[in-house]
């Protein structure tokens, strides 16, 4: 009977275990239409957070062409990347959180490098001077997207090339 007793118990206790619920996985998407590579056809912002759950989720946004090729791409760690952009809780997002956030991420404002500031050696960037001055001068697409807490890079459109590379960092603004 005792015998009996334990196998029904370690039976109901396998069950259970079977019933309980998988954590919820992070893999969300935003997707926003951007003037950027050509006047004629937008390009696609996919901003995604993929991982078994919202605080161990890494977030990625890629920057498609209207023909599907990938112009440029960065990827992080979401929750320490991107913390205080969440509610100030001490812990992981939720995935409506995560998914509000990725909805401002996604939703980049094109820019002309005319825009940006003339250069001095604050500027953040991985460009030598007469290539960044040239590229301000041609007043080339550019677009700037959030890559940390308060941080900005700034993408610019080098057609020859038919890519975006990066042109310089900054804070972002309030």
């Amino acid at each position: 009977m005792i015998i009996l007793r334990t196998l029904l118990l370690l039976v109901a206790v396998v069950a259970l275990t079977a019933c309980a619920p998988a954590p919820r996985r992070c893999d969300l998407a935003q997707m926003h239409a951007v003037t950027f590579s050509s006047a004629q056809a937008p390009d696609i912002v996919e901003a995604r957070a993929v991982g078994p759950d919202c605080a161990h989720a890494v977030a990625l946004l890629t920057l498609r062409g209207a023909d599907g090729a990938v112009h440029w791409a960065w990827a992080a760690p979401l929750y320490p990347t991107f913390g205080d952009a969440f509610a100030p809780r001490g812990d992981a997002p939720t995935r409506e959180e995560v998914s509000a956030f990725l909805t401002r991420w996604a939703a980049l404002t094109p820019a002309r490098t005319s825009a940006a500031p003339a250069w001095r050696e604050e500027v953040e960037t991985p460009l030598p001077r007469a290539l960044y001055d040239d590229i301000r001068a041609r007043d080339a697409p550019m677009l700037c997207l959030l890559s940390g807490v308060a941080r900005e890079t700034c993408l610019y459109w080098e057609s020859g090339a038919a890519a975006a590379s990066e042109y310089y960092r900054r804070d972002a603004p309030p």
